[in-house]
C-alpha cells in the first residue's frame, strides 16, 4: 500500500513538473517570437509628452534637444507596478557604464505610464534620478509602436528610429554585455552621425 502511494506521489509531482516545463517553454517561445518581430522595426518617436528631469519639467526647446540624438535607450515602465518602477534605481549604474563610453551620443528615455503618478513621483524624488522621464499616461507610445507588454522586452536600443536590440539588461545580465558591445560598435563606426 505504501509503495502504491509512493508511486502515485512521484507520478503526481512528475506531472506537475511536466506542466510547469511546458508553460515555461511556451512563454520563452512567445517572448522569442515577439523579440524577432521587434528587431529592425521602425518606431515612431513622440515628443509631445511631458518630460521631467530631476524635479523640473522641460520646455518644448529642451524636449526637442533630447530627441535629436540618433541613439536612444527607451525603457517603458508600468507606473502601477511598484516592483517595476523601483527597478529604475538599478538603471543608474548601467547608464553610468554606457556614459563612460561616450555620454554625448545616447539619450535615455524612461516612458512611464500610469493614471496616478503619486507613488512613482514620490519614489523618484527619494532616489535623486536625473534622467528623462516621459509621462505617457495611457501607454500611447507602446501601443502606437506595437511594443509588447512584457518586462523583458520593454527596453530597446534604438538607432535612427529603428529598434536594434530589445531586452531588459536589469532583469537579464547577459543583455548588459550585448547593449555595451552594440553601443561600442555604433559609436566606433566612422559613418555614425550624432
Amino acid at each position: 500500500m505504501k509503495m502504491k502511494k509512493l508511486i502515485f506521489y512521484h507520478i503526481g509531482y512528475s506531472f506537475v513538473f511536466l506542466i510547469l516545463f511546458v508553460l515555461i517553454s511556451c512563454k520563452e517561445n512567445k517572448t522569442l517570437s515577439l523579440y524577432k518581430d521587434m528587431i529592425n522595426k521602425k518606431i515612431h518617436i513622440i515628443d509631445s509628452f511631458p518630460i521631467r528631469i530631476g524635479e523640473n519639467f522641460l520646455n518644448e526647446t529642451e524636449k526637442k534637444e533630447i530627441f535629436l540624438k540618433n541613439i536612444k535607450m527607451i525603457i517603458i515602465i508600468n507606473g502601477y507596478c511598484e516592483f517595476c518602477f523601483t527597478q529604475i534605481e538599478e538603471w543608474k549604474d548601467f547608464i553610468l557604464t554606457l556614459k563612460l563610453l561616450d555620454s554625448s551620443k545616447i539619450t535615455f528615455l524612461f516612458y512611464v505610464y500610469s493614471l496616478n503618478y503619486l507613488p512613482f513621483n514620490s519614489y523618484i524624488s527619494t532616489i535623486n534620478f536625473e534622467y528623462p522621464i516621459v509621462y505617457d499616461t495611457n501607454n500611447f507610445f507602446a501601443k502606437l509602436n506595437n511594443i509588447p507588454d512584457d518586462n523583458i522586452l520593454n527596453t530597446m536600443l534604438v538607432f535612427n528610429d529603428t529598434i536594434r536590440l530589445s531586452g531588459n539588461p536589469i532583469l537579464i545580465p547577459k543583455m548588459k554585455k550585448l547593449y555595451i558591445n552594440y553601443f561600442k560598435e555604433i559609436i566606433n563606426n566612422p559613418d555614425f552621425k550624432k
